[in-house]
């Protein structure tokens, strides 16, 4: 038997309830990989904290290691410092 899969999309209205890490794009609910493991976390915050001593002068500016970025009411990524 197949089964098509349910086309229901999401709101960032939604998104604002859910429990655990997930995305939303398109109004689709993508569910987020793990966080890193410590020494990754530990070179991702060294990155972070060169970048942020690099931004001294711009006072405008901020250095930050996760996020999430609204683009509209269908969107949100959030956002990791790679290592």
């Amino acid at each position: 038997m197949h089964v098509q899969p349910a086309n229901e999309r999401y709101t960032l209205d939604d998104y604002r309830h859910w429990e655990g890490d997930w995305e939303l794009i398109d109004g689709v609910a993508l569910a987020m990989s793990p966080l890193p493991g410590i020494s990754r976390q530990r070179l991702g915050m060294r990155v972070v904290r060169q970048l942020d001593e690099a931004l001294d002068n711009c006072p405008r500016c901020e250095a930050l290691f996760e996020i999430d970025v609204e683009f509209d009411f269908s969107r949100l990524w959030r956002t990791r410092t790679a290592c």
